[in-house]
């Protein structure tokens, strides 16, 4: 018989290798977490010098994971540039 006609019974992630959908969801959180971080971090009552330097690392990883989100989110099937 011939054994490369395989029926697929239903499909596992072994299969379908596309994870972009998580990928959007798991950067969609951060991005909202980065958010959050830099509006506590506004509010907080911390030493000047400190304050900037964590609002300018937050800041750095909030454009650094949004641009990533959006060029995953844009490339992804159906929309496109």
């Amino acid at each position: 018989e011939n054994s490369n006609n395989v029926t697929i019974i239903r499909s596992n992630f072994l299969m379908n290798t596309d994870y972009r959908g998580w990928l959007i969801l798991i950067l969609g959180i951060q991005t909202i977490g980065l958010v959050g971080s830099l509006l506590f971090i506004f509010k907080s009552k911390l030493n000047f010098y400190y304050k900037f330097f964590i609002i300018f690392i937050t800041i750095f990883l909030l454009l650094t994971t949004g641009f990533i989100f959006l060029l995953v989110f844009s490339l992804r099937n159906g929309i496109g540039f």
